[in-house]
């Protein structure tokens, strides 16, 4: 795909096509097939695609003919099996984040001699990385 969208960086360009709330919500639980000025082919699952109404599906394709230049036709497909959306693969970085965090946290020099000099222990499910997910 050209014209600045593609299914390689879908995970990303999702986020700055011009949505919000709902419509931003669903279209970040497809995955990008195609992106053409005259069709943009996006796959999802059952559930997803039962959410996308004749409004959602305006605004989409309003927002890929802002970046596509052109009025492409959208076609959804569903399917049982998806590769990443941007959803989950913001789920699978705050997952991450957190576990890294945690794995830093234990690891620290202080924190084991904290530990040790005191007989005490950290609740690991209480570390949290620092900013929120603000980069997801």
């Amino acid at each position: 795909a050209t014209c600045g969208v593609g299914p390689e960086a879908w995970v990303f360009e999702c986020r700055l096509l011009p949505v919000t709330g709902m419509t931003a919500s669903l279209l970040a639980q497809t995955v990008l097939v195609s992106a053409s000025p005259e069709t943009v082919h996006l796959a999802t699952n059952a559930h997803t695609d039962s959410l996308l109404n004749e409004m959602h599906r305006r605004r989409v394709s309003d927002a890929f003919a802002t970046q596509l230049g052109g009025s492409p036709d959208l076609v959804i497909e569903v399917r049982d099996q998806l590769g990443e959306t941007p959803e989950a693969y913001r789920l699978r970085m705050k997952e991450e984040r957190l576990h890294l965090a945690q794995s830093q946290f234990q690891d620290d020099p202080f924190i084991t001699a904290l530990t040790e000099r005191f007989d005490a222990s950290v609740r690991i499910d209480t570390i949290q990385p620092r900013n929120g997910d603000h980069h997801v």
